[in-house]
């Protein structure tokens, strides 16, 4: 089973357990400002570690930001380590790794205060991809368009994008200046042409 298929069986059991009514009432009972990783970039946040055991999020000293992966979790009650991660430090910024396949997963996010998702933006078409940022900005999370070819870039409305990862070093060229740039753990860009490292 390809990493596509597997996150959509993993969504639509997530979404029987909590449907997206049950889902959106909850936001609106406990919405939280989310912290704005443009922001931490500009103050001097250089790099960040990535962790895909969510258990170790409370076992760790985490000052500013975090990258957690999401992209092969099941949306179980490990979710729940990032709400207390972020009541212990009510400055933490929390990003997520994830393959985003629907609106859902949006509104997921939110409600486990997610601050900012990087997602490899590939598989989604650009009206697909429009809407899930539309959402996204209104939901207060910051979209990191993950990059990895030059079809991937003329997908993105750059009016809108403050934050790319990017994939290919070859593909930089083509990244506007004004636009910060994530070299992930994958990404073959060199450490000094990255705003922000992932280790």
């Amino acid at each position: 089973m390809d990493k596509l298929e597997k996150k959509r069986k993993m969504l639509s059991k997530k979404m029987d357990e909590l449907p997206i009514q049950a889902l959106q009432v909850g936001l609106n009972a406990s919405f939280n400002t989310s912290k704005d990783l443009v922001e931490l970039i500009n103050n001097g946040l250089k790099s960040i570690k990535i962790l895909s055991n969510l258990e170790q999020l409370s076992q760790i000293n985490i000052e500013d930001a975090i990258l957690v992966d999401l992209r092969e979790n099941a949306y179980g009650k490990d979710l729940d380590e990032i709400p207390f991660a972020k009541h212990a430090n009510e400055n933490l910024c929390i990003i997520s790794k994830d393959i985003i396949l629907d609106d859902y997963q949006i509104y997921l996010s939110r409600g486990y205060q997610i601050d900012a998702i990087m997602f490899d933006i590939s598989y989604i078409d650009k009206e697909n991809l429009k809407n899930m940022i539309f959402l996204m900005e209104y939901m207060g999370i910051t979209p990191i368009f993950g990059i990895k070819s030059e079809d991937d870039i003329q997908k993105i409305d750059w009016q809108i994008a403050s934050i790319v990862s990017v994939y290919k070093s070859k593909l930089l060229s083509s990244i506007s200046d004004n636009v910060k740039v994530i070299k992930d753990t994958d990404s073959d860009i060199d450490d000094a042409k990255a705003d922000l490292v992932v280790y």
